[in-house]
Formats: C-alpha cells, structure tokens, sequence
C-alpha cells in the first residue's frame, strides 16, 4: 500500500524529507507548499518535479495528502501548524517544538484540538547507532550511567543570519536534540537536577549538569557554548560500555575485556540525513495502524521542561 505525503517549507530539511521520501515504493510525494513560492518552484524542480500550492488549504484540497510534513523555521511553526490543524492529516513537525518553553505549552495545548494526530521530528533518537544502543541494553537490567557532551555556537548562527529570537533561545533550538537523548536513553522521570558553571567570557562557557532519574540512571551532561567541542555519548552499565562519537557511529565493549568492537550499522544514515530513515519506517508503522514510535508533542514538551531546568540563569546571547 501506498501513502500520500506533502512537504510544507522549501528549506534543506524540505529538501531531504523528500529525497527519503521518493526513494521508497510505500510514499508518493504529492505536493510541497512555500512562504516564497519561487523558492518552492526551485526545489520542486531539483527533486524532478514537483506540484507547488499557494496554500495549506490548497494542499489538501487538492493533493489529499496523509501525512504532511512541517518543515519551516522555527520562528513561524505555530503559526503553519494552525494551518494545519484545520485538517484531518498526520502531521510530522521539524524540533523544536516552540522557540521557547511557554511556546512548547502553548504548541502542546492547541495541539489537542486538532482534527489530526502531530509529531514531532527528533530524529536522533531514530539514528541507527542510537537505536544499537537501545537494543544492546533491553535486556540489561543494570544501572546505566550516561555522559553526553554537545556544543553549541548560537553567535556564528547569528552571525549566518539566524534571526535574533531564535539565537537568543539556542538552547531550545539547538540543544533539544542531545537534552532528548538523555530523557530516551534514561529509565524513570527526571528526579533532580544540579549544575556547575565555568565561564570564559559572557558567551563563552561550559554548563556540566547531573541528571538523576526515578529508574536509577544517572547522567552527566557536559555543554560548551561558542567553545570548541565535538558532541559524543556514551552508556555504560556494570556489564558493558556503548560509545557513540561521532553520534552515527557506535563502539561497543564488555565487561572484562580490553577489546572495543565498532557497532554493524545497516548504512541508511549514510545515504540520508541521519534518522530521517528509520523515523520515516516509523511513519510507516502509523499509517498502517501498526505499533510506532514516533515522539508525540507530550513527550516533546517533557524534553523541552528539561532544557529548561538546566539553561534556566543563562544568557545564550547577550
């Protein structure tokens, strides 16, 4: 069986839904829809072809799509997903889920009066090494201790033209994708959370957190802003270590040995943007009724709460 999908932003992320898309025999691409329809027009083109809509409603009038995806700046999501509500289609948003928290609250309230179901795109917890990590420890009933670094540079991405707003609230925009790794890879709500600071200058600075959990996990979070890092992710119990740097590839070891053995991945995040694959058999499993996995905007909000709790005194841009 095959379904519908239509694209609503005509950005790179547009662009690499559909590549994902139109390689796969079970999804048409129907339709894509463009705040600048000149913009719409060149990407329809670069993907073979493509039919361009003037509007939400248009779309779906005409297109019938099941699925669309949002996939716009972040500065403008509710106001498109307001749009999209309208209509009884799945709905795939773009993270985060609201510049800031109090628009996360609003976006997960309005949200329950649509005529459709809505998600929301935190592909990393859909990368093949993450979803290793996840399979590697089911049946490990071991406490797992988890360190995560990530870094952030919310100055050059103003310097590139990232609107103020948003530069000003890196932390949801950009930090969301690791804040959410921990909350998957953990067990239990988040219990407590204590922080340090060690600060460069005014916008140069490293936050370390420790997240402890109601299942009995522990993290270590460690965050550099506008200093240079490179992100990583490692999980370990008393029976074995996974290893995640770069995050797309994995390294395994277990207790009582020396020798580290790289994870055998299936390759897909290699051809496509990483997670977009797997989300996307996700998708597949929810059109045909099946049991999925796709992060609903409830459990996006809980991740939103917890970047809050641990940026809540800083200032990202001065």
């Amino acid at each position: 069986m095959s379904y519908k999908v239509a694209v609503i932003g005509a950005g790179n992320m547009g662009s690499e839904y559909i590549r994902v898309f139109r390689d796969r025999l079970d999804w048409e691409v129907v339709g894509l829809v463009s705040r600048s329809r000149e913009s719409a027009a060149l990407m329809a083109a670069d993907h073979g072809g493509l039919d361009v809509f003037g509007s939400v409603r248009e779309l779906f009038e005409v297109a019938k799509p099941d699925v669309v995806i949002v996939a716009v700046p972040v500065n403008v999501t509710l106001k498109v997903l307001r749009r999209v509500w309208e209509f009884p289609w799945a709905c795939l948003v773009e993270k985060p889920p609201g510049r800031n928290l109090q628009e996360a609250i609003r976006l997960e309230r309005e949200s329950r009066k649509a005529k459709g179901q809505t998600f929301v795109a935190l592909n990393r917890r859909f990368y093949e090494s993450v979803t290793g990590v996840k399979e590697k420890f089911a049946d490990d009933d071991g406490p797992r201790f988890i360190q995560l670094i990530d870094q952030h540079s919310p100055v050059e991405a103003l310097k590139a033209g990232t609107p103020r707003e948003v530069a000003a609230n890196w932390q949801f925009a950009n930090a969301i994708h690791s804040v959410d790794l921990l909350r998957f890879l953990a067990r239990g709500r988040v219990k407590r959370v204590t922080k340090s600071l060690w600060v460069g200058s005014q916008q140069n600075f490293v936050i370390e957190a420790n997240v402890n959990f109601s299942g009995g996990d522990r993290a270590v979070y460690t965050s550099y802003w506008n200093t240079p890092n490179t992100w990583s992710l490692s999980c370990s119990t008393p029976a074995r270590r996974v290893l995640l740097s770069p995050l797309e590839r994995g390294f395994l070891q277990l207790e009582g040995e020396r020798l580290v053995q790289e994870l055998v991945l299936e390759g897909r995040d290699v051809v496509y943007k990483p997670g977009l694959s797997l989300m996307i058999d996700e998708l597949t499993n929810l059109m045909s009724h099946s049991e999925h996995r796709l992060v609903g905007l409830s459990e996006g909000l809980k991740s939103m709460l917890l970047v809050e709790r641990l940026f809540r005194t800083y200032r990202i841009i001065k």
